[in-house]
């Protein structure tokens, strides 16, 4: 559960995946979550988390969706930042990290 995914995506894809660490942090941070919280809650390891929200790991098709889920949000924004964005989204450009 929660392991890097071995798929590689297509070309096009790749910047737009690449903001995720940064989605799922603001999601999470929107919902009042700890990462252990949103782990426990999507039911993925903590490690997992911590990796995506520091783009140092890509998340497999179900963690992504189980991550949404929890956090109340479309798995297609979660990974590309396509669709319906939450409310708030995105963040001033001060606050993000």
């Amino acid at each position: 559960m929660g392991q890097m995914s071995q798929e590689r995506l297509p070309d096009h894809l790749v910047a737009k995946h690449e903001g995720i660490g940064e989605r799922l942090k603001w999601a999470r941070s929107r919902k009042g979550l700890t990462v252990r919280a949103l782990a426990d809650i999507a039911g993925v390891a903590f490690s997992a988390v911590t990796e995506i929200e520091k783009n140092k790991r890509r998340p497999r098709t179900d963690t992504t969706e189980r991550l949404a889920v929890a956090l109340e949000v479309t798995p297609c924004w979660l990974s590309y930042g396509d669709g319906t964005a939450p409310e708030g989204w995105p963040p001033p450009p001060d606050s993000r990290s």
